[in-house]
């Protein structure tokens, strides 16, 4: 069977191999496989929640109205246990052409007009107040707690500890607040409630 060529002489099949290519690579900084991921032994936990966080706002899409129109994500981080410069270093970097901010509280109301809400463990007595303070606002929340997609409604779980990270995803809830998330991204969490 002959294979058809485009203008730049690249067979068809082997067009996606840069995005497939920058997309491994990509996840690979952060060492993410199907099951768990090693991630550098140096890094505190605090430091590979943070990196989750701005990778994940990569495959993620928020409806034309959600996002600020001087084009930045504001991360908002409910909970104080995590040490304020893991996070620090999101703060100005810039993912998909929009530049991060990021706030901390230990009070929803303050996080208010945040694209992103990692709730902290350290809040786990207040998580379900926040993510019913939210809604179905296009708001993604992410936390680590026990029970954070099946018990208090939230959207993405992050697992991480001893140099290891999982997530499982609420493709349903994301969806109801207005939110794709995209397939190369679901294919690498460990669990997909639909």
């Amino acid at each position: 069977m002959l294979k058809t060529r485009n203008n730049t002489g690249i067979s068809r099949p082997y067009r996606q191999i840069p995005f497939v290519l920058t997309l491994l690579l990509m996840f690979m900084a952060v060492m993410f496989s199907n099951s768990h991921a090693t991630v550098l032994p140096s890094m505190t936990d605090g430091q590979i929640k943070a990196a989750f966080v701005s990778n994940v706002i990569r495959y993620v899409t928020w409806p034309a109205n959600a996002t600020a129109a001087d084009n930045e994500i504001c991360i908002g981080v409910l909970g104080r246990s995590t040490p304020g410069n893991a996070w620090q270093s999101l703060n100005g970097r810039a993912v998909n052409g929009k530049k991060l901010r990021l706030r901390i509280s230990t009070d929803i109301q303050d996080l208010d007009n945040c694209q992103v809400v990692f709730i902290d463990t350290s809040e786990r007595k207040s998580t379900v107040r926040a993510i019913s303070h939210l809604g179905n606002d296009p708001v993604l929340t992410i936390g680590d707690s026990e029970g954070f997609i099946s018990h208090d409604g939230g959207m993405i779980k992050v697992v991480s500890g001893g140099g290891r990270l999982s997530f499982s995803i609420s493709l349903r809830r994301a969806r109801n607040a207005g939110l794709t998330i995209s397939s190369h991204l679901l294919k690498l969490a460990t669990e997909v409630y639909q």
